[in-house]
């Protein structure tokens, strides 16, 4: 019967440090996940639609110039 008892007690414990170890693992993914949102909001107010406008327009002048045409 004491034996009984001292086991359950261990995987009790057992479970409390996985529980606690899968929290934290949980908590630093979500952090993680929290702060790449950020720093992917922040980068996305920081573009300006007209650079890229700009930037497409000199590539597509650049892809259709005599020069880049092959013989």
């Amino acid at each position: 019967m004491f034996k009984k008892v001292r086991n359950y007690a261990a995987q009790k414990r057992k479970i409390r440090v996985l529980s606690l170890d899968t929290l934290q693992k949980v908590n630093s993914i979500v952090t993680t996940v929290s702060e790449l949102t950020d720093m992917l909001s922040s980068m996305a107010e920081s573009i300006d639609s007209d650079e890229i406008k700009h930037l497409t327009e000199a590539m597509d002048k650049l892809v259709n110039s005599p020069e880049m045409a092959s013989n």
